[in-house]
């Protein structure tokens, strides 16, 4: 995609995509190298909503409404050793990513929009790597707050930070 060129993001429930959809969705989850591809296609399947960013001729980014495992979930909170229950946060927003060619053109802010738009308003729980200040700026202007401290993440030699909205 040139800098500047459209796009367009349409969501859907798992079940209402056809499995060409969700092999290019996978593809471009596991592109971002920020998942364990273990289990993915369970875990897409059970998602409650899946965002779709294209421009003219391909998929450009990616992100889900999440519906996380529970023990993934109590790990998350546990870990980052906030206050908050996590039954109160029935959803994760994941797996946004976006072609490193078109990340300039707001299409990872469009992405999150859809999502949230899909969430109304539950609440919605989303991780970031501590350096990636880009996610963080996102997630703040979508009414997300920090909460509890930096925990090690499973994959990679890096911290995560705990979001909540």
């Amino acid at each position: 995609m040139a800098h500047g060129q459209a796009f367009t993001v349409s969501s859907r429930r798992p079940g209402a995509c056809r499995s060409e959809d969700l092999a290019s969705f996978e593809s471009l989850v596991l592109e971002g190298g920020e998942v364990k591809p273990i289990g993915l296609q369970r875990r897409i399947k059970r998602a409650e909503i899946l965002a779709f960013a294209n421009d003219a001729r391909t998929l450009i980014g990616v992100g889900a409404l999440k519906r996380p495992d529970n023990d993934y979930q109590i790990d998350v909170f546990k870990k980052a050793g906030g206050n908050l229950l996590t039954s109160d946060f029935p959803f994760e927003l994941g797996w946004v990513y976006v072609n490193p060619a078109c990340r300039r053109d707001g299409v990872g802010q469009r992405i999150v929009d859809v999502i949230l738009s899909a969430a109304a308003d539950r609440h919605v729980f989303a991780t970031a790597r501590v350096e990636n200040g880009q996610i963080h700026r996102r997630l703040e202007r979508s009414g997300f707050v920090r909460e509890g401290t930096a925990f090690p993440s499973e994959l990679g030699a890096h911290m995560l930070i705990l979001f909540v909205r």
